[in-house]
């Protein structure tokens, strides 16, 4: 019987420390600087085949931005989690389908261009009947980062990718 109870007392012990893996290090780091291009802050969205005034249905800005959390980097990546923040504006009194291509791009500390990554935000925005005026609506969007790079990270410039 002690040797049964023996037997279940020392698998646990085992099996607990060959889940536990102690090769991945995490390790905080600086957070980057962050920086709106100034030619790619506004995005325009409708139909993009005939460009005027009627196609226009809405037009979005870059407002501001915040890290949730942490920037940290483990033994395979640098690992970042950035809030955005980006107004919209209806120009149309429908509903819309907003879809906003954005990138980033890394620099080094010597503004040497380090990655890039390109995401999309996706939103569905209401049009409310009972407003005599459209009003702007705020979209908040979590962007979790990654990047394989053995560079460090000195800042990041956020636009809106042109798809002209």
């Amino acid at each position: 019987m002690k040797k049964l109870l023996l037997f279940f007392i020392i698998i646990p012990l085992f099996s607990c420390s060959a889940i536990r893996d102690d090769s991945k290090e995490i390790v905080n780091i600086n957070c980057p600087e962050v920086y709106f291009s100034s030619e790619n802050n506004i995005y325009v969205g409708g139909n993009i085949e005939e460009i005027d005034l009627e196609n226009i249905k809405y037009k979005a800005s870059l407002n501001n931005y915040r890290f949730a959390g942490d920037c940290f980097m483990d033994n395979l990546s640098k690992n970042f989690s950035l809030d955005l923040l980006i107004l919209v504006e209806p120009i149309t009194k429908e509903d819309i389908a907003i879809n906003l291509p954005i990138f980033i791009l890394f620099y080094d500390f010597e503004n040497k261009l380090v990655d890039k990554k390109y995401f999309r935000v996706q939103h569905n925005l209401k049009y409310n009947s009972n407003l005599t005026d459209l009003n702007s609506e705020e979209l908040n969007n979590k962007l979790d980062i990654s990047i394989n790079s053995k560079d460090e990270i000195g800042s990041i410039a956020i636009g809106f990718v042109n798809l002209n």
